[in-house]
């Protein structure tokens, strides 16, 4: 008979499904699982459903309406979850924030996973102060994605993941090639803090120099001043044609790791990137600045490079050096091997599940 229940609140049921699946299933076979989130996609509700989860399809963010409508409901299950004992698992600190006067009841260890904390909070001191004393709770057991967030808002013995992982086995080293031209490859949102600026200044440099191609996997965000916008998109295909690509959105990355070489990603602060985990269990090398997260996920000379925040001169020689097949040869092996150790999803799913059984039992 089971003796466990879970609730887990997230910001999207998309996201749930791609990115917490693997470990819900794991939960499913201690206890009943519900989740909480916007159903801003019918048919990963339906896949979350068919493995055993039980889904609230709450309304999706359209409009401001909806939004107090969903805070509305999403406080309102909360509570009501708090008070049939089940143990709470909260993604996103937007989203905690969002149920913080359910939460404050919870009689039992809730789990606050304080993801998405942004350049924001980084920046304010007074923002950092007022959501350290919010997360400063007897039951709150705080789950950090890298050591910076956890000295700004944790204490020492707050538990660090280091990412939530990738499946090892689907991101595989592509076969060996003998192409002359070099791919670099940027995923991410097409926004300033990602970095999509700085990596499309690199490669207008080096494309002066090296038979070289870039691809960029992303979204423009219309509500961000500085994203990218379909205006300047086609200012720039028009000026380098097939030479940059931008492909958007899409669930089938692996094909586009497989046609890379290396990862650029210039941004400013992550939690830990997905991307890089990713890459790197391709075994195609990561070039970053060295910032949270991403101060976490490379290890300099294993799985690729960092450089000082903003020093874009650097980044461009980092990346010169690694436009050599035989560095690139190098780098392939001991790139999946990180992967393969830090980087396993069934491991860090496994460490979760531990600490969360720990806690409760």
């Amino acid at each position: 008979m089971k003796k466990h229940t879970f609730t887990i609140i997230q910001n999207s049921i998309k996201t749930t499904y791609l990115f917490r699946a693997s470990y819900i299933k794991i939960l499913i076979s201690l206890g009943d699982v519900y989740i909480i989130a916007p159903n801003d996609d019918t048919e990963s509700k339906l896949k979350l459903e068919e493995i055993g989860a039980h889904v609230y399809g709450i309304r999706s963010h359209t409009s401001i309406l909806n939004l107090l409508h969903s805070i509305i409901t999403m406080n309102f299950l909360t509570l009501k979850h708090v008070l049939m004992g089940s143990t709470i698992i909260s993604h996103f600190i937007v989203t905690t924030l969002l149920i913080y006067p359910s939460l404050i009841f919870t009689k039992k260890p809730c789990f606050i996973y304080t993801e998405g904390l942004g350049s924001f909070i980084a920046k304010s001191t007074l923002a950092q102060k007022i959501l350290k004393f919010l997360l400063n709770r007897k039951r709150f057991i705080r789950l950090f994605c890298n050591k910076s967030d956890r000295f700004i808002l944790g204490n020492p013995d707050d538990y660090v993941s280091n990412g939530i992982g990738i499946d090892i086995d689907k991101f595989k080293p592509r076969k060996k090639d003998i192409r002359e031209k070099f791919n670099l490859l940027f995923v991410g949102r097409l926004i300033s803090d990602k970095g999509i600026n700085d990596a499309i200044h690199i490669f207008k440099q080096l494309e002066k120099k090296y038979d070289i191609c870039l691809t960029v996997v992303g979204s423009i965000y219309p509500n961000n001043p500085t994203s990218l916008n379909q205006e300047s998109i086609n200012n720039i295909k028009k000026e380098y044609k097939s030479k940059i690509n931008f492909i958007g959105y899409t669930k089938e990355i692996t094909h586009y790791y497989e046609s890379s070489d290396i990862l650029l990603l210039p941004s400013i602060r992550e939690g830990f990137p997905v991307c890089i985990m990713e890459a790197s269990s391709m075994g195609i090398p990561s070039i970053g600045y060295d910032v949270p997260g991403v101060s976490d996920a490379i290890e300099n000379g294993i799985n690729g490079y960092k450089v000082p925040l903003k020093n874009i001169n650097e980044l461009m020689k980092v990346t010169e050096y690694l436009l050599d097949r035989k560095v690139l040869n190098n780098l392939r092996h001991s790139c999946r091997k990180h992967a393969e150790v830090y980087f396993d999803s069934e491991i860090k799913n496994k460490e979760f599940i531990n600490l969360i059984y720990k806690k409760i039992c």
